[in-house]
């Protein structure tokens, strides 16, 4: 078993799939001792991968900057900028709504979220929930740069919304799929 992880170390393995790998197989050896199929688990006698934990190094403002600049023009720019500057969580983000921004107070209020649930049929399903705890629903200060971008994103979504006319199926969200739909935030 150590051979085993060692090698998972070398061949590149992240320390938490190498550890979860020793988990299954310790959980696995635990059953085949309790039905007596072997004496004892050596899987347990192993000790997990250690591993540092380091924290997240945030771009510099200058990094940000140049961030900003180049995804003005992209198609998903607002999405991507609104992030950067807000932080706020893919599941807010794509569950923020037109109400929930006030552009000329320069603000916006994070209420709630879109998940992916598995639907009565195995499909995925989106749905709308409150946050989880109440310090997650907070109003946002938004920079003078976005609040523009956000109205040029406004107009924008509102020309698709009338070429699309009865495909444009109208959830009330700024960052909506092509249709209007919500997104599942890998889109």
């Amino acid at each position: 078993v150590e051979k085993m992880l060692t090698e998972m170390e070398r061949a590149g393995y992240s320390p938490a799939t190498i550890n979860g790998k020793r988990a299954v197989l310790r959980a696995a050896l635990a059953v085949a001792v309790e039905r007596d199929r072997i004496p004892r688990n050596v899987a347990s006698q192993v000790r997990p991968v250690r591993h540092e934990i380091t924290e997240p190094e945030p771009l510099s403002p200058e990094e940000c900057q140049r961030w900003i600049d180049a995804l003005k023009s992209h198609q998903e720019g607002a999405l991507w900028i609104t992030a950067i500057a807000t932080g706020l969580r893919r599941g807010e983000l794509i569950g923020l709504r037109w109400q929930d921004l006030d552009l000329d107070h320069a603000r916006l209020a994070v209420r709630q979220q879109i998940q992916l649930v598995p639907g009565p049929n195995g499909e995925r399903q989106h749905i709308a929930t409150g946050l989880k705890t109440r310090p997650s629903q907070r109003s946002v200060p938004l920079p003078s740069f976005l609040v523009e971008l956000l109205r040029v994103h406004r107009t924008q979504q509102e020309t698709r919304r009338e070429l699309l006319g009865a495909y444009w199926h109208d959830h009330g969200l700024v960052f909506a799929g092509w249709d209007g739909r919500p997104r599942d935030g890998s889109d």
